[in-house]
């Protein structure tokens, strides 16, 4: 199974999501490798600090041996080739999202950029703050870009920013908050890509 996280957009969560998946996956007991395509070495840099995370990075696409999965990180400004491997190489695509009309315009020109591959993807609010009347004008705002959107929502905490540094990420924060909302929107896109793959 090949998951790509992409957005025209950087900042918006892409590395920080592929490199939490692909750890949710191997604790899980699943093979995974993580692809970095992203040409500021985003994901190499976060898998460098993170210290304990052993999945294998490389920067291609393939799956692992035995039906494993390949979770890949893509850069911002996505160049026509990249846009063929999300369109012919990929199973899923997660469009990570701020509660921010920018990110939401990006998201839109992914959407028609990935032309009918856009039936494989979904959208996720990324990094967004406790304010419940902007995060209802937001997913209303998402609501244009004609996707599905996960219910779950990654609020911005601070176990995200410590988890990066943290060896095991954010499951040896303690934020059981931030562990929660991770593992539950891990959870839907693994059930959103069975229900697409039958």
């Amino acid at each position: 199974m090949v998951v790509a996280f992409a957005n025209l957009k950087g900042g918006v969560g892409k590395s920080f999501l592929a490199l939490h998946f692909s750890e949710w996956l191997r604790r899980a007991g699943r093979p995974v490798i993580l692809a970095e395509l992203d040409t500021q070495q985003s994901l190499a840099q976060l898998h460098e600090v993170s210290g304990s995370v052993s999945v294998p990075l490389t920067n291609y696409v393939t799956e692992p041996e035995g039906g494993g999965w390949c979770i890949v990180d893509t850069p911002p400004y996505i160049s026509t080739g990249v846009y063929e491997t999300l369109r012919n190489n990929t199973d899923g695509i997660i469009i990570p999202c701020r509660a921010a009309l920018p990110d939401i315009l990006a998201a839109i020109e992914v959407r028609k950029a990935l032309g009918a591959a856009a039936t494989k993807a979904a959208l996720v609010l990324n990094a967004v703050r406790h304010a419940p009347a902007h995060i209802a004008e937001m997913s209303a705002a998402l609501q244009t870009v004609g996707l599905p959107i996960f219910e779950t929502i990654i609020y911005d905490r601070t176990a995200y920013t410590r988890g990066l540094s943290t060896p095991g990420l954010v499951w040896n924060t303690g934020d059981l908050k931030a562990i929660s909302e991770l593992e539950s929107l891990f959870s839907e896109i693994v059930e959103f890509l069975s229900i697409k793959h039958g």
